[in-house]
């Protein structure tokens, strides 16, 4: 009697939240604190600018999105991915919801510019991106998060594509009409 075994599922091709070539250094690394969402503490604070594009980091899609209160569209987004679930902080962004799908590489927001103080959803004392990751062992863009702890990183997720936002023709009606020049 023989037993076939599964292959081992590999893990998604999983990139850092920003654009190719772009380098981000660490304020937080793994290991120095959790979001609440995960206790794990796989979490990790890159020092971003504001206003800097996120990416999706593997293709995923929108469990919950809390907006801080006191915020301009300043979000905390929990994600369902093939490797586990993941959260993403302080980015600023409208229209999310629940069930949303985000490809890897699509920009889901930029990083927020405000600094709320809302316990219950983001708490943030300056411009920065928090990613907690569903597992330690990960590997992002060929660096492991378990070693995640300091130095600076470089992204390898792509270009930003420039998106124009979907048309919403619902007020437009098709006009035939019929007309002659005249050079009087």
């Amino acid at each position: 009697m023989s037993f076939a075994t599964a292959a081992p599922s590999l893990a998604a091709d999983w990139s850092l939240p920003w654009q190719a070539g772009a380098n981000a250094g660490i304020t937080r690394g793994t290991g120095s604190h959790n979001d609440g969402w995960n206790g794990k503490s796989n979490a990790v604070d890159f020092a971003i600018n504001a206003g800097t594009p996120v990416l999706a980091p593997v293709d995923s899609t929108i469990i919950s999105v809390c907006q801080a209160r006191g915020g301009n569209n300043h979000n905390a987004i929990y994600f369902s991915s093939p490797d586990g679930n993941y959260t993403l902080m302080h980015v600023r962004a409208s229209g999310l919801y629940k069930g949303q799908s985000f490809q890897k590489g699509q920009q889901i927001g930029v990083v927020a510019a405000d600094t709320p103080n809302d316990p219950r959803c983001a708490i943030s004392t300056g411009p920065h991106l928090h990613i907690n990751f569903p597992n330690r062992n990960l590997v992002v863009d060929g660096y492991r998060v378990a070693d995640m702890r300091g130095g600076t990183y470089t992204s390898r997720n792509g270009q930003i594509q420039t998106q124009m936002p979907p048309r919403r023709d619902d007020n437009i009606r098709m006009v035939n009409f019929t007309g002659k020049a005249s050079n009087n």
